[in-house]
């Protein structure tokens, strides 16, 4: 079957070099799916039902909030959208729950073989190693959930 694969890249900060992340995926079902996928509210939130994806309008400079609900705490994470090339690639600036530091996020969507596609996430801008790696591994899930997801799911 289909199978993720890893990789790291290099990038400079003002006091460190700090390591990117690059996750890539291939996914069984064509790039007009994914895309729709990452741009539907509908689709991110049936995926993941404990984070409610929201936003008026898509276009460059506008907000995708992420809100997550814990017994305790009501967490809104929101990202600037920054590229938005259709069914190519998609891009924005994270921030995390109230915190002003921006991680850069990038999706980019190729065809593959069979009609599938490569799905590739690239991380940027991180604020130290502890936070590359928790992002690593959360993203790591995340595109795996979101493979389960439009395999099971072929008409988007």
């Amino acid at each position: 079957m289909l199978s993720d694969i890893s990789s790291l890249s290099h990038s400079h900060t003002t006091d460190t070099i700090m390591e990117n992340v690059t996750e890539k995926m291939t996914i069984a079902t064509e790039v007009s799916n994914v895309w729709n996928f990452l741009i539907s509210a509908d689709c991110f939130n049936a995926c993941f039902p404990s984070i409610q994806m929201y936003y008026k309008d898509l276009k460059i400079g506008e907000t995708i909030y992420f809100i997550s609900d814990s017994p305790n705490q009501r967490t809104v994470d929101c990202a600037i959208l920054c590229d938005l090339e259709p069914q190519k690639k998609l891009g924005y600036w994270y921030v995390k729950d109230h915190k002003t530091h921006r991680l850069k996020l990038t999706f980019e969507l190729l065809p593959s073989l069979a009609n599938s596609t490569l799905l590739t996430l690239k991380g940027e801008n991180f604020i130290d190693e502890t936070e590359r790696c928790h992002s690593q591994n959360a993203w790591k899930a995340m595109l795996i959930a979101i493979k389960h997801f439009l395999e099971q799911n072929t008409q988007l």
